[in-house]
Parts: structure tokens; sequence; C-alpha cells
């Protein structure tokens, strides 16, 4: 079955990995502490300049406004472009800094969407290298540019406000602090579950989590009576705890949200295009390596790449084709392991501590499985591994765990050049960034006496997160005869494996010793 062609009318950029903030349970802590991984000015210029219908440009991180810094000028392609409607999903400290930004927001339509919870101490005790005072003075600029505006604009200042033990028991002073800011919403949002942010931060997740659902509730319920008793015009949003996976429920107190269906409707667009469902929906997320996801959850998802093609081109390629297919039977693609669907047939995002990746654990026992044999028979062990190749999805980046292997059996074992560069080139199509696949592309590239093309495509590479690269510098130009740079790379190398304990019982180690200690 074939899907029809739809219209694209959100894109979510993930801008970078960049943050100022440093956040107790951050679910991105693992990248945010590495923060060097971000989409490229020309890159953005380019997507920017695409865009030919009305579409909501969400612009999220790490820190979104961190990106900004120092290239301000991006803002003008936004809001210079009239098909563009902006979304700042932001922790709001850095707004009071970047004055384009404030110049361009008061002449201008947009969301501002702050992450935020707590008061005064809690507020900075759980928002490291957050102030409480700069927070509260930028949301109130925010609110005052909006009042600024005639009546209906479609501008908006929403609060995401995450439910913990000590959160939630700021609340009610918290909407006090936004009624008399003047929010248009707070919208409270459950506590996931980050290895990365206890690991990094030593955070005690089990003295945040709400454990009693009746307590939750009663605050709630103290909110919506507030509201109601005040008749204010601060609308309030909240999703249940502790409930079923398939059980998420979301109840607004005042849907005060201007909407958005109407502001980003395209003419002869049918309304029955405009719906809920993953099926449906019209928006993407563009990766800080250009790949494309079908929506935030679903990373391991990667439709395309614009740096070779044209936004719409891929959201009409047959891979969102194949996943529309797919999404359009009410049953849950194995490939999607950031969603569950309900017995209703609705989609919901899955608490990040319940999503299970089927297809990674299915192909990692076929990997152990390839291993037994390749001990016994190597040809009987990439039979048996090629042979599961139908279930593997193109567009899947758990499909290179299988990839990878093949691509290095082939490489080592069978020193079968032409197959090796076929599984590589399959891996670095989707994660063009893997610098496992890059590396074994650089050594076909020695192997076959290319050793300045290698040189090239290593030097691509962040050497200090893959260590191998230096050794294999270091072996090109040894095989060109240039000894001393070659020494240079090799001690290098031996360093860093010496530094992180790692590859020292390689043959590689070995080797770059024995050079440098001959001279």
């Amino acid at each position: 079955m074939i899907v029809e062609e739809r219209f694209l009318n959100k894109i979510e950029f993930d801008l970078t990995t960049k943050c100022n903030y440093r956040c107790i349970y951050c679910a991105a802590a693992a990248s945010v502490n590495c923060g060097d991984s971000e989409i490229s000015v020309d890159l953005f210029k380019n997507i920017i300049s695409q865009i030919k219908y009305k579409t909501e440009v969400k612009l999220i991180g790490g820190e979104p406004l961190v990106y900004f810094q120092n290239k301000e000028y991006l803002y003008d392609l936004i809001f210079d472009n009239n098909f563009i409607y902006p979304t700042f999903v932001t922790n709001g400290s850095l707004i009071h800094k970047q004055k384009k930004l404030i110049n361009h927001l008061q002449n201008n339509n947009f969301t501002m969407s702050v992450s935020m919870e707590g008061v005064g101490e809690n507020y900075e005790r759980l928002r490291k290298n957050g102030s409480w005072k700069q927070i509260i003075n930028n949301i109130t600029l925010i609110s005052d540019i909006i009042k600024s505006k005639n009546f209906g604009s479609p501008s908006f200042l929403n609060i995401q406000y995450i439910a913990t033990k000590t959160t939630i028991n700021d609340l009610m002073d918290f909407i006090k602090v936004a009624e008399e800011v003047g929010v248009d919403m707070i919208s409270i949002i459950h506590l996931l579950y980050s290895k990365s942010a206890e690991d990094i931060y030593n955070t005690k997740f089990e003295e945040l989590f709400i454990e009693d659902p009746n307590f939750y509730y009663e605050k709630v319920k103290e909110v919506y009576d507030y509201l109601n008793l005040n008749k204010s015009n601060l609308s309030f949003s909240f999703k249940s705890i502790l409930g079923k996976k398939d059980t998420y429920i979301s109840e607004i107190y005042k849907n005060k949200k201007y909407n958005y269906d109407k502001l980003l409707d395209i003419e002869g667009l049918p309304k029955e295009y405009v719906d809920i469902s993953c099926a449906n929906q019209l928006q993407f997320v563009i990766n800080s390596d250009s790949t494309i996801s079908p929506c935030c959850g679903g990373r391991n998802l990667i439709m395309g790449n614009c740096k070779e093609d044209n936004i719409y081109d891929i959201f009409n390629n047959m891979n969102y084709q194949k996943l529309r297919t797919d999404l359009s039977t009410g049953v849950k693609p194995e490939y999607c392991c950031c969603t569950e669907v309900h017995e209703n047939g609705n989609y919901s995002g899955a608490d990040s501590s319940l999503r299970v990746n089927k297809l990674e654990n299915k192909y990692k026992n076929y990997i152990n499985t390839f291993n037994v044999f390749k001990e016994k028979n190597i040809d009987e062990s990439i039979e048996f591994l090629e042979g599961q190749e139908k279930e593997l999805y193109s567009f899947d980046t758990n499909s290179t765990l299988i990839w990878n292997e093949l691509a290095g059996v082939y490489l080592y074992r069978k020193s079968d050049y032409d197959k090796a560069n076929e599984y590589i080139d399959r891996i670095l199509k989707i994660r063009p960034d893997n610098t496992a696949a890059i590396i074994k592309k650089a050594i076909i590239l020695v192997n076959t006496e290319k050793y300045d093309q290698a040189i090239d495509v290593l030097n691509g590479i962040d050497k200090d997160k893959n260590i191998l690269s230096y050794y294999w510098i270091g072996y090109a130009l040894e095989k060109q005869k240039k000894k001393e740079n070659s020494k240079k790379y090799y001690t290098e190398f031996i360093k860093l494996c010496d530094e992180k304990n790692e590859l020292k019982d390689t043959w590689g180690y070995q080797h770059a010793l024995e050079v440098i200690e001959n001279g």
C-alpha cells in the first residue's frame, strides 16, 4: 500500500548538545557533557532557505540559545522567512543576553517554551548554574513582549514543569509567581529516569520520584481549585504518574493555546491530514549530524540526510512511505522502540524507562551466535549472519550492529575489501559519523596503498573519541617512509592507550612501541 504525499508543517532542529546548565536529572546528560556536536551553520542556512510552506520550526538542544551565541545573525534568517513560526525550547537563562533575538521577538510571533521547576533555592539546586532571579526576569521580559502585541496574537509563553517530590510542594507558589509574571500556560510533566544523569551527577532518583500518586493528584487539585476560584487566565495541564505504561492521561484546565492548526494551515490541505497519530504526523527532527528522524524519540530511524537531499523530498521518500504504511496498520512496527500502541489505536510516547529496543536485543543474540560459529567455520558464520539480513531495515540504526560485524569479518578475516566496503557504506549512509566504520574504510585505503586518502579520512575523525585514528595515520605515514611524522602519531597513540588503559594487548600497540623504541 502506498501512502499519499504529505505536507511537512513542523521541523525540529536538534541544534546542539551544548548547554550552560547541568540539571541533575537531565535525560541528555551524557551528550551535554560531551558538548561538541552541533548543526553546521551552512547546513542550518540551507535548510531554512528550503522552507516554502507555513511551518513551525522548533529549536531544541542541549540549549538552543547557546547555539546562537556569537552567531545571532542566524535569527535574521529565521524571522525574515515568512513561512516560519519559531518555537524555542529553552532553559530561558540567556534570553536577556541576545539583543537581536529580543528585537525579533518584539516584532514577530513566536512560542517560548521554558523548562523550569521549583522556587528559589530549589530551582537553583535542581538546575545547576541557574539563577532564580535571572530566570524570573527573563520570563517577565518575554511576557511583557507578548502583552505589548495586539490581543489574539499567536505568541505564547509556556512553562514545562517537572514533577518531583520537591517541586510538587513548590507548585502552588510557582503558580502564583507565573500568574504575576503573566505566563500563558504551565504543563506538568513526569520525571524520566536518566542513567547518564545518575552516573555523571550522582543523582538519587529514588529521592525525586513521587511514590504516592494520590498525593500528586491532591496537589494538582489544589491548583485546579485555586485557578477556578480566582477565574485565572493561566492555562494548566498535567500528566499522570505511576500509571500503566499504556495509560498516559493528560488533562487541561483551560485551553488558552492558540489554534496552531489554523496558523499553519496550508491552502488545499485536507483537514483529515492533521492527525495526532504517528501515521499522520507532519513533522521530523533534524539531528546534529544532518540526518533526519521522524520524531525526537525515534532517533534510531534515519529517514534521510539533508546534506544530500531536499527536506520535502526526504519527507516523501521510500523510507517515509514504508514507515507510514507500517504505522497505518495500527500495529506498532518492531523498529519503533520509542512508542507504545494503546488498545484504542492511539500512539503515545513511552517513558524512557519503559522503552525496549527489541531489535537491538535480537541482533545482539544473532551476533553472539555468529561469534560462536566464527571460531569453528568462518564461511558458515558469514552465511548465518548474512541470512539474517532479510530482517534488517535499511533506515534503522540497529541494523548497523549486523553490518559492522560483516564489514569486520570481510575486512580482517577474508580481505574482501569490496564486500567490506559494501557494508561500511550502508553504515555511513545512516550514521555518517560512525567512527568504527570510518576507521575500517581508512584501513582498506591503507591496505590498498592509498595512503593520502586514508589520512584524509582519518583526519575527519575526532581523534580523542577514537584513538585508533592516531595509530592508522602513523601506520600510513610509516608506509610512506615518513618516519618522524609517523613516530609523532604513534607516540600520541601509546600515550592515550596508557592513560585510558585501552588497546594495550593489541598488535597495533606493540608495533607502535617497537617503531618508537627502534628509532
